[in-house]
């Protein structure tokens, strides 16, 4: 079995960053993605989802950079839990993300931000071995 997904979309809101008690650093943001289409009338429709990304460890510090509006590519894992508030039970499903990828960069005091900017996905070798060696374009399939 597999959890993973991949979101490429902007933040509704400025990166809430804060520390554990035990000092580890964590930060949450909800970003937006979202799709168009032509309906059967020929008119444009979209649609707009909202995703909350919780982001752990060294990379939760460089996130602490990004604003609201900011183009991201985040790849994580789906995880749900709930939680009491105000005597009721809660559930939130959110995107525990392992990479953090800053698309555009942002404006802060005047100074642009720094983080992950430069992290862009690159290409790795194929494993020795592996089926996707012998594929011309490097599809596993």
């Amino acid at each position: 079995m597999y959890n993973q997904c991949t979101l490429i979309g902007r933040l509704g809101a400025d990166v809430e960053a804060s520390s554990t008690q035990g000092g580890k650093d964590v930060a949450n943001f909800n970003m937006a993605t979202s799709e168009k289409w032509k309906d059967l009338d020929g008119n444009i429709q979209e649609r707009t989802e909202w995703h909350r990304i919780v982001v752990w460890g060294t990379l939760a510090k460089a996130c602490s950079n990004l604003r609201k509006g900011q183009l991201v590519h985040v790849v994580g894992r789906i995880q749900s839990r709930s939680f009491e508030h105000g005597g009721q039970t809660k559930y939130v499903t959110e995107i525990k993300a392992d990479t953090v990828i800053f698309l555009e960069r942002g404006e802060r005091g005047g100074e642009q931000s720094s983080g992950f900017d430069n992290a862009r996905p690159q290409a790795r070798p194929p494993a020795r071995g592996s089926r996707s060696a012998a594929l011309p374009d490097g599809m596993p399939f």
